[in-house]
């Protein structure tokens, strides 16, 4: 991931980007268990970070991020933002 789609968030939401993404090990287990096609939602992750992994290496599985009102304004401006990956609020 280019951190260049972060950085202009803020020091603070780049930071816990890289933290998450360090700890996760870049959330290669969890995208790896995903279908390589079809449908899947993904509550919660972070900043977008991960759905916006798993639409870029998934491009064939189509992905609902489902993120807080002020997570998901960061991540949906996202300049990489494939067009497989849609962030919806939380209800």
């Amino acid at each position: 991931m280019s951190f260049t789609t972060i950085f202009y968030k803020g020091p603070s939401v780049e930071r816990a980007v890289r933290h998450a993404l360090r700890q996760h090990d870049n959330y290669t287990a969890e995208i790896s268990t995903l279908p390589d096609s079809g449908e899947v939602t993904l509550r919660n992750t972070g900043y977008g970070e991960q759905a916006l992994l798993a639409a870029l290496v998934k491009p064939h599985l189509r992905i609902t991020a489902v993120e807080p009102d002020d997570r998901r304004a960061i991540a949906e401006h996202c300049a990489a933002r494939p067009a497989n990956l849609q962030y919806v609020s939380e209800a």
